[in-house]
């Protein structure tokens, strides 16, 4: 989902930890949703803050299941290309909700992304919205 060009690392970058590498940019090569998540880390008195930009919705559902008391998810940004949201370009709105759209074989068929101010996204192609469905992946409240 995210290309990564070896111009952009930023080279001996040691305070970030043994494993990581840090970019100055990515590319997204594909028009499609992606999320961008704020997680903090309590360690003792301090509380750390990262975000991650994720594009795989079950990967994102992992890191739900992996919260602990330490370690967690405090708010979902949708990030949408304009042929999702409707609008000439991309936009960041803020997660309420987001399910899956369930066939009555168990297949997915879609993502719906409800939003704040109301409105909805439907990912994915639905025949009969009114009879399908909806399985809760995450819920802000």
């Amino acid at each position: 989902m995210f290309r990564t060009h070896l111009q952009a690392e930023v080279k001996g970058a040691v305070a970030f930890g043994d494993g990581l590498r840090v970019w100055r940019y990515v590319e997204q090569a594909i028009h499609c949703p992606w999320l961008y998540v704020c997680c903090t880390e309590k360690s003792g008195e301090l509380t750390f803050s990262s975000m991650l930009m994720v594009a795989d919705m079950s990967l994102f559902e992992e890191m739900l299941a992996q919260q602990t008391e330490r370690l967690r998810v405090e708010n979902v940004l949708l990030v949408s290309p304009g042929h999702l949201n409707r609008s000439a370009g991309w936009l960041m709105e803020g997660l309420v909700e987001l399910c899956e759209v369930i066939s009555p074989a168990s297949e997915h068929l879609a993502y719906v992304y409800k939003l704040e101010g109301g409105s909805s996204y439907w990912d994915g192609y639905v025949q009969d919205p009114q009879h399908t469905l909806l399985r809760v992946i995450y819920s802000r409240s």
